[in-house]
């Protein structure tokens, strides 16, 4: 005869010591959904994440389900530029049996780019890697204030070595975009004739856009192109106008 499952449950509560147990185990997932990052469980070889915290849902605005039902996950959401070096780094120093730290951004669920510094443990049985364990810290609001400052010190030197004006104000708007998710800089000089404005500096944005000098309050048909054919930047520049907003 087949013991109901909830009957189960409670026999086992019931043992010697299943309420301690149980007590513990609370006390564990309230001390690990405390702490400020993603803690998580990685199984190897096969890179399944076992477990994941709620924080995950907080910081990258995903469930935890998501990171545990699909194995590409991590990997898919971690940005363009790092997509590559981030797995890999990783399966080098498992493949090394080493502990392991790295720094790569991930792509939150409403398109905002989040810094994480990755600390990992491994842990081996019969000598092999059998599993990670580790703990994603958010670390994005220092990081932009690094890529500020040093965005400042390179400019500051630019302009001290003489540097071309054109390299000077790239170096500008190469340091400002990375403050905002989404954010398309330009900066343009105004013509000794008052009335025109040419291009300086617009490193993400279209060679074309700069064609020819533009007299102020003209409307840009490139950059109504951009906004109709990106949804993300449209709320930043469809009412683009030049001399002002």
């Amino acid at each position: 005869m087949q013991v109901p499952a909830r009957k189960k449950v409670t026999e086992a509560i019931k043992e010697p010591g299943a309420g301690r147990r149980s007590n513990q185990l609370q006390r564990f997932e309230s001390l690990v959904e405390s702490i400020d990052g993603i803690v998580w469980e990685l199984a190897l070889p096969y890179w399944k994440f076992t477990f994941v915290s709620k924080q995950a849902e907080r910081i990258l605005g995903y469930p935890a389900e998501l990171w545990r039902e699909d194995p590409n996950f991590w990997r898919d959401h971690v940005h363009p530029d790092d997509r590559i070096w981030a797995p890999n780094f990783r399966m080098t120093a498992t493949d090394k049996g080493e502990d392991y730290q790295s720094e790569y951004r991930m792509i939150a669920s409403d398109g905002r780019i989040v810094w994480l510094r990755d600390i990992a443990t491994l842990e081996t049985s019969e000598g092999q890697p059998a599993r990670l364990r580790g703990v994603m810290v958010d670390f994005t609001a220092r990081k932009k204030e690094e890529i500020f400052h040093e965005g400042q010190r390179r400019v500051l030197e630019m302009i001290a070595a003489n540097a071309p004006l054109a390299d000077a104000l790239k170096g500008i708007v190469d340091f400002i975009e990375p403050q905002s998710n989404g954010m398309l800089c330009s900066i343009l000089l105004l013509d000794e004739d008052g009335v025109h404005v040419r291009h300086g500096a617009a490193p993400s944005l279209p060679g074309d856009l700069w064609s020819a000098n533009i007299p102020l309050g003209t409307k840009c048909p490139v950059i109504n192109d951009l906004a109709d054919a990106s949804p993300d930047v449209s709320s930043s520049v469809n009412r683009f106008r030049f001399g002002g907003f």
